[in-house]
């Protein structure tokens, strides 16, 4: 699944399986969503459009996975990577 997915989206560098756990090698990213909510408290500072953007692109990430049979069971701000 790693190597068909479209350059731009992946952040997956890599990942190795063994008898009982699966690694994945991630791109590091310097913020979550969490983060970003800490940091704009004042409804002001929040842009309509841009968090439009994020919620669009969380539920494409989400629709991909689960049409390739992956569920993600920890889905909440912190481990939404901006």
């Amino acid at each position: 699944m790693l190597e068909s997915m479209e350059s731009s989206r992946r952040t997956l560098n890599d990942s190795e399986i063994d008898s009982v756990f699966i690694y994945l090698q991630m791109k590091l990213y310097e913020r979550s969503l969490t983060d970003w909510l800490k940091e704009n408290q004042t409804v002001s500072f929040r842009s309509l459009p841009q968090i439009k953007s994020w919620f669009k692109q969380i539920v494409e990430a989400v629709r991909y996975l689960h049409v390739n049979g992956i569920i993600h069971s920890d889905l909440k701000p912190c481990n939404i990577l901006l």
